[in-house]
Order: structure tokens, then C-alpha cells, then sequence
């Protein structure tokens, strides 16, 4: 398993396509949280936004997971990996800056979510995410 998470992340690190994950009827919910997501972030004040990319695989299987986020703000870019732990429906995973991202699936296909970041690690402070499975 950790061959397949480390080979996943070099591809999702390379620009590969990666397939699908967790879209098959009766899964668990920290399965329901691995996959590729797409979407978009707000920053809380609601004065910038862009576009958001997310990757989760369970690392090395759910409860434990680790993300992969990639923040745009017009050609700017901001990537964070950090490992997370699954707690009902939510994810939450932790920044080395002391902050943390939080997803909740809001639907078989959708996530919500926010962000706070204690250091310039993101785009914003703080935010909030809405992402939909990436086909």
C-alpha cells in the first residue's frame, strides 16, 4: 500500500491523470473522502478566490490519510501536503505552520470545507473550500 500511495503522489506531483477512487456504491466514508477533487476556494473576507485541486489517498489506509492541495490565485500557486485523520465524515489535516484544512463531504460527489493557515503557507488566513469529485 505504500508503494501504490507513493507512486500516486508522484504521478498527481508529475501532472498524471489519476483514476477515480472511491465512487463505488456502499463504500465507507473514509473511503468516500479518497480521490481526486476539484473546485474552488474563498478567501473568508471574501476578497480573493481561485481554483483548488485536491488529492486524498489513505496513507497508509483511512483513518489515516494524506492530502495533497494546490491552491491558485491568478498565477500564483500554492501546494501543501499534510497528513490527516478521518473523523466521521470529516477530514482534518494539520499544516506544519499550526494551521489546519477541514473537508466534510457534503454528498456523494461534494466536499466542503475551510482553512485557516498561521503563516503564509496559503493564498489566505483563512478560507473556505467547495470541491467536486474530478472525473
Amino acid at each position: 500500500m505504500r508503494l501504490a500511495a507513493a507512486l500516486l503522489m508522484a504521478a498527481i506531483v508529475a501532472g498524471g491523470s489519476l483514476p477515480r477512487a472511491g465512487a463505488q456504491d456502499g463504500v465507507a466514508a473514509g473511503d468516500g473522502l479518497v480521490g481526486t477533487w476539484s473546485g474552488s476556494w474563498t478567501a473568508e473576507d471574501g476578497q480573493r478566490h481561485g481554483n483548488l485541486d485536491v488529492f486524498i489517498t489513505g496513507y497508509p489506509t483511512p483513518p489515516n490519510l494524506l492530502g495533497d492541495f494546490g491552491f491558485a490565485l491568478g498565477s500564483e500557486s500554492h501546494t501543501q501536503r499534510g497528513y490527516g485523520l478521518l473523523v466521521r465524515e470529516s477530514a482534518r489535516f494539520a499544516l506544519p505552520d499550526g494551521g489546519e484544512i477541514m473537508l466534510e463531504l457534503a454528498g456523494r460527489n461534494r466536499l466542503v470545507g475551510s482553512f485557516v493557515d498561521n503563516g503564509a503557507m496559503l493564498p489566505a488566513a483563512r478560507g473556505h473550500m467547495e470541491l467536486i469529485r474530478a472525473r
